[in-house]
């Protein structure tokens, strides 16, 4: 592959979010849907009683008024991993959820087995997505945290934005969502048809050109790269 002239692709991200992006397609206000991620990570020997125990949190919160979306992701390499992620109405509902019957009967029965940090939903707001659609139970999802130094916010938004609608393209891609916490923090979810399809985007140009762009120093710092999980 020809070395990748970063200025000349940085442009040409940047002019592809400026025509892919509709009008209010940024972040909404705070007042608008409300997002969570929640990390979990539970001792190996408790896997079987955690699993069972998040899918009656899983139903009982899908119950809950205002709910959009709830669905707990099982990480496939390290099976006693979880993430939690959840949208609702708006924040007075994600906060009600948050400290509900539900959520501390969860805390309660997790306690003696976390080797996470406490629970803690981190919010979140839209920032590049399209409305969501069930997906069948074999899907692979894929989860990603981005972090950005706060002098490449702007950069990061188009190079977000480009990568997230060049994704949904790819070959068995079922969704591909870019969520925002702050100015520069960002969750990227994303459900594929199967693990190779997943593999077959990884190289993709587009894909290339956003890991080259956005690398620290210059930009982005990685709590982790993609990690791949199924819904329970």
């Amino acid at each position: 592959m020809k070395p990748i002239d970063r200025r000349a692709a940085l442009l040409g991200l940047a002019s592809s979010a400026a025509i892919l992006a509709a009008p209010g397609a940024r972040a909404q206000a705070t007042d608008g849907p409300a997002y969570a991620v929640t990390y979990l990570d539970v001792s190996a020997d408790s896997t079987t009683a955690s699993l069972s125990q998040m899918r009656d949190y899983q139903a009982r919160s899908r119950g809950e008024d205002g709910n959009l979306e709830f669905c707990v992701l099982r990480e496939i390499i390290r099976p006693n991993r979880f993430v939690v992620f959840e949208g609702w109405r708006d924040s007075a509902a994600l906060s009600r959820h948050a400290q509900g019957a539900a959520t501390a009967d969860l805390n309660r029965a997790l306690a003696p087995v976390r080797n996470s940090p406490p629970f803690e939903m981190q919010p979140y707001r839209i920032f590049e997505a399209v409305p969501f659609t069930a997906l069948g139970a074999d899907a692979i999802y894929a989860v990603e945290h981005l972090d950005f130094r706060k002098t490449f916010v702007q950069p990061a938004e188009q190079l977000v934005r480009s990568l997230t609608v060049a994704s949904r393209a790819a070959k068995g891609a079922l969704r591909f969502d870019a969520y925002l916490y702050g100015d520069h923090h960002y969750t990227l979810l994303s459900a594929w048809q199967n693990k190779a399809d997943f593999d077959r985007w990884q190289p993709e140009l587009y894909a290339e050109r956003f890991r080259e762009m956005s690398v620290s120093p210059i930009g982005r710092y990685n709590l982790y790269d993609p990690r791949l999980y199924t819904a329970i």
